[in-house]
């Protein structure tokens, strides 16, 4: 049998190039059965030059493994496909080629394997280790939490006069975290827990650089805002009867005041938690976007729909008071949702009418024609028939997000959240579109009450007492002056400290113990009640002290608490009645 000669045979250098193996391997491919991938048309251009520059060992060096391997390969490819054109007229030896083909292949597959394995573990080690260390770090961050809780619980008991101090409380708490992180990471000798009162004095005289200059330069453009905080500071700790060396060196400067109602927590926290709480709010709005869409009633009202929205710093203020001034996003993320549905209720709610329409039906109705032949006619006719008529109501209450913390906070977070209200954490900077920004920041308005009315003793009391909290904040449910005030626990309290003791009431518990009166009968120091000012559930939703029945003047715990006019069409609109105490 004549040799086969090869069209087209390749150089030693040509060989050990990766051209050359590659089209080996594919030829080996080729005569196992399978086939070559299909490939675009690629002309090939042969150069015939003798001199063609050979890979330099220094070139190998710098490949390393893989340049030795890839020679190797080569040489084997060349050495296979020799042996086969030497031998295709001997059908052992091609045999034996075959067999080494296989083994190659083999060879070559479980390579690949190994190598797509270590791979794979190498990944999967490093998913492993990332897991652990969150599940190291959360699992530290628990213990840390309670190590401070506990340190914070001894020393409540050997300090027991702490526990009617709000801010007392809230400073040593900090102060408590401080040295003990400091301990952990040795990066200060830590205080012993039993002498930690010290360590509170000095911190209470020193805020942190940062909160300082905020806090100075936010003094300087809010003078009257800062005054408001400093004086709910001073309710919280006077108006409980502990006046604690660190409560005395806080309300000796304004600045003092302001450090404990500047938000501390980092703006990026304070802004994705009020994200967080926006995209609730989307998801809402787009189901009810959608409602008519995924349902098929044959009527829809939406008279009952609230609109959805809420005030940023009402959030940030209340997670902050939830976390005793300081808070990350995962720490606070757990309260959104709560909050979230507090706020909002949804759902709706079907009436079935029975109605009636005329429909056209059909029968054949017998004749008979002028041969007597009996024949059928189709006639049509009307019926009266019944149906059902499906209206659907949708129904979203929006109780407003300022009125959810006093559900979610005790007392004395009601308190810091009342403070950082007034002050709205001294960061109008946060949330510029705020509809508070501005709101508590100018001086209190009082009102120049005509000598002829001051005459009556208690009425005289009620109005020095009243003034006293000018400018507070609108916190609902706040029934005191370290909480702040909600209408009702506004009046309440003015009234217990002017010579009557009705404890603590609603508005509309306030009307029942009054006699009804007109306006017109109105005299300084009755109350005068308004309903439907929000959904309260009840028959009167506001009250406040009438202060000059002439002028029509009232004060009232409004948004802040201030002498205004209740002669306004919204007032007018919203009027149930005067009453006079008992």
């Amino acid at each position: 049998m004549a040799k086969h000669k090869h069209k087209l045979e390749f150089t030693e250098e040509e060989l050990s190039g990766k051209k050359a193996d590659k089209l080996a391997e594919e030829t080996v491919k080729t005569k196992h059965g399978k086939k070559p991938k299909k490939q675009m048309k690629v002309r090939h251009k042969l150069d015939f030059e003798e001199n063609k520059p050979k890979m330099s060992d220094k070139l190998r060096e710098n490949d390393g493994k893989y340049s030795y391997e890839l020679s190797g390969k080569a040489v084997a490819n060349r050495i296979r496909q020799k042996t086969e054109s030497d031998s295709e007229e001997n059908v052992s030896v091609q045999a034996v080629n075959e067999g080494s083909r296989q083994v190659e292949n083999t060879t070559r597959t479980v390579r690949t394997y190994e190598r797509r394995k270590n791979r794979k573990a190498t990944d999967s080690s490093q998913k492993q280790q990332i897991h652990e260390e969150r599940a190291a770090r959360r699992h530290e961050q628990r213990t840390d939490r309670e190590n401070i809780k506990e340190r914070y619980s001894s020393y409540k008991s050997d300090h027991p006069e702490i526990k009617s101090n709000p801010y007392s409380r809230w400073r040593q708490k900090n102060e408590i975290r401080k040295e003990y992180y400091a301990a952990k990471h040795g990066t200060s000798t830590p205080a012993s827990v039993s002498h930690f009162g010290d360590s509170v004095r000095k911190s209470a005289k020193k805020a942190t650089e940062e909160t300082k200059n905020k806090a100075v330069d936010f003094v300087a453009k809010h003078k009257g805002l800062a005054a408001v905080a400093v004086g709910v500071v001073v309710a919280i700790i006077i108006g409980v009867g502990v006046l604690s060396s660190t409560g005395t060196v806080l309300v000796q400067s304004t600045t003092g005041g302001v450090s404990i109602s500047t938000y501390v927590s980092e703006d990026a926290d304070m802004k994705k938690a009020e994200e967080e709480y926006c995209r609730l709010e989307a998801e809402l709005q787009a189901t009810i976007d959608s409602f008519e869409s995924m349902h098929s009633f044959d009527e829809y009202h939406y008279d009952e729909v609230d609109e959805i929205g809420h005030d940023p710093y009402v959030l940030i203020s209340m997670l902050s008071a939830l976390h005793d001034g300081e808070f990350t996003y995962d720490e606070a993320s757990s309260e959104i949702q709560p909050a979230f549905n507090k706020q909002y209720t949804y759902y709706y709610y079907v009436e079935i009418e029975t109605r009636y329409r005329y429909e056209t039906r059909y029968r054949y109705e017998p004749f008979v024609d002028g041969s007597g032949v009996t024949h059928y006619m189709l006639v049509s006719y009307s019926v009266r028939v019944p149906y059902n008529y499906y209206k659907c109501y949708i129904v979203l209450d929006n109780r407003n997000l300022s009125h959810i913390p006093s559900q979610m906070l005790s007392e004395d977070q009601l308190s810091m959240y009342s403070i950082y209200m007034a002050t709205l954490g001294n960061r109008e900077d946060l949330f510029p579109d705020s509809e508070y920004i501005g709101r508590y920041g100018g001086e209190a308005e009082h009102y120049a009450i005509p000598p002829e009315y001051m005459g009556d003793e208690r009425f005289a009391k009620m109005m020095e007492e009243a003034d006293k909290y000018m400018g507070y904040p609108y916190v609902f449910g706040g029934s005191s002056p370290s909480t702040s005030f909600d209408c009702s626990g506004y009046v309440c309290w003015v009234i217990n400290h002017s010579g009557w003791n009705i404890g603590r009431l609603n508005a509309t518990g306030l009307y029942n113990i009054c006699t009804p009166i007109s306006k017109a009968n109105a005299q300084p120091g009755d109350l005068i009640f308004f309903a439907g000012t929000y959904d309260s559930g009840s028959a009167c939703s506001h009250v406040g002290i009438i202060v000059d029945p002439v002028n029509k003047i009232m004060v009232d715990a409004g948004d802040p608490i201030q002498y205004e006019s209740y002669d306004t069409s919204y007032w007018n609109s919203h009027y149930y009645s005067c009453g006079r105490l008992p």
